[in-house]
């Protein structure tokens, strides 16, 4: 056997074995009462936001934790760069802070159970958000902020007005001052299932979907002109572009818009201001 036949088959060997350790959650999820859990995760090797074609550990992931990060954050999704242009990874983008991507369906069931490795808590990037402030930022935002700001005042009467014209659309509208780039993003609540499992759920038990978190960008221009609509009191303004912030960041979740014929009227109508 020649050298090079020797180091296909090594090669494929090594193939093999990573796979093989990337589908153990998959079994692990579906089993019960696992002992030594920590063993088994550190044979375990996971897509992240810095290896594009590689695998990671949770060793080496816990090895390249910025200071005062406490968790190891992870993102749920169909697919990889699905899940590199989710919004929600801007505040952690910004910071250098590595996300573990999870695109298997039974991912979602495994980091539900609130599972932690070396103490560190595995944490879904929705629930991390508060934990970025104690963070430096090592990235500068692609766009400038806009040198107008929004009072708390404002703020909180816009969130209020949004709240009230997306209505049973959204479980909650808040403030996330870790998005960069982006107006708004979803997220899922605390104590809520990703919503793979709860699609998953719903099939499977009839469960109903939970409404989605609109987090929205105090610092973003889109919102700074949505409050100046708001305080003119230009209600259709308000409720349409209300309407497309919750379909934009639906969309950038790997979701359809919620009305679709709404949804092209809305877009239609802000493409006509422009004439």
């Amino acid at each position: 056997m020649c050298i090079r036949d020797r180091y296909s088959i090594r090669r494929s060997a090594v193939q093999d074995r990573i796979a093989y350790y990337t589908t153990i959650p998959s079994a692990w999820a579906i089993s019960s009462g696992i002992e030594k859990k920590d063993d088994l995760l550190k044979l375990i090797r996971f897509k992240s936001s810095n290896t594009k074609d590689g695998y990671r550990s949770l060793e080496e992931y816990i090895g390249d934790m910025k200071p005062n990060q406490t968790s190891i954050y992870f993102i749920t999704s169909e697919d990889y760069q699905s899940a590199l242009a989710n919004p929600l990874l801007e505040g952690y983008v910004a910071r250098e802070v590595e996300i573990i991507i999870l695109t298997d369906p039974i991912d979602s069931f495994w980091t539900a159970t609130g599972i932690k490795f070396e103490d560190k808590e595995l944490k879904h990037v929705s629930h991390g958000t508060e934990e970025l402030t104690d963070i430096s930022v090592t990235k500068k935002a692609k766009k400038k902020k806009s040198k107008a700001k929004i009072t708390d005042s404002d703020l909180k009467k816009l969130i209020a007005e949004m709240t009230r014209v997306l209505g049973d659309h959204v479980s909650e509208v808040k403030i996330n001052s870790s998005l960069i780039d982006s107006p708004v993003c979803i997220s899922i609540g605390e104590n809520v299932y990703d919503k793979t499992m709860q699609k998953i759920l719903q099939q499977r038990q009839g469960m109903s979907i939970s409404k989605p978190v609109l987090e929205v960008n105090p610092n973003h221009d889109v919102m700074i002109k949505l409050s100046d609509m708001f305080k003119n009191k230009q209600t259709k303004n308000i409720n349409t572009t209300a309407h497309i912030l919750l379909d934009y960041a639906l969309i950038m979740d790997g979701e359809k818009p919620l009305n679709i014929e709404e949804f092209g009227k809305n877009m239609q109508d802000l493409i006509g201001k422009f004439n």
